[in-house]
């Protein structure tokens, strides 16, 4: 990372695993009966949404080897948390801590710069975090603190 980026990398980085924690918190806390990953379950349900972000994630990087890993359907709730934990891990981190986040970015019909590509995402996947706490909190369940 050039100089004069690493407190940038470090906020972003920063960012990223708080909302990914809040996000991993909601499926946690989801009851069995509403987490809903099946093919006839509500889009709005917690498993589903959690879903969509890691499908979002997946799809702005575009890696090979990532989608061969998780090249089959996600079953549960354990199995959903190890995805979500792979975007983060696997997809998110190793991006922000390797590029220069002021360069401009290999898609820019799409991305401004790197770090533009790293905030849409973070902004998607907040947007989507608090739908499942807004979920929660419909079901009488305290979805937990916002900062972890």
């Amino acid at each position: 990372i050039p100089k004069g980026t690493e407190m940038i990398a470090k906020t972003v980085g920063r960012q990223t695993n708080q909302v990914f924690a809040t996000l991993i918190e909601s499926v946690k806390k989801c009851p069995d009966s509403t987490f809903g990953l099946s093919a006839g379950d509500s889009h709005e349900s917690i498993g589903r949404i959690a879903m969509h972000i890691g499908d979002s994630i997946e799809n702005a990087f575009m890696t090979a080897s990532f989608r061969e890993k998780w090249n089959t359907p996600v079953h549960g709730r354990a199995e959903c948390i190890l995805y979500l934990e792979s975007c983060r891990d696997d997809l998110m981190v190793p991006f922000i801590e390797t590029s220069d986040l002021a360069s401009p970015d290999q898609q820019p019909e799409y991305f401004v710069s790197k770090l533009d590509r790293v905030m849409k995402i973070l902004r998607h996947v907040a947007h989507h975090t608090g739908e499942t706490g807004c979920l929660l909190r419909a079901m009488g369940i305290d979805e937990g603190k916002f900062i972890q």
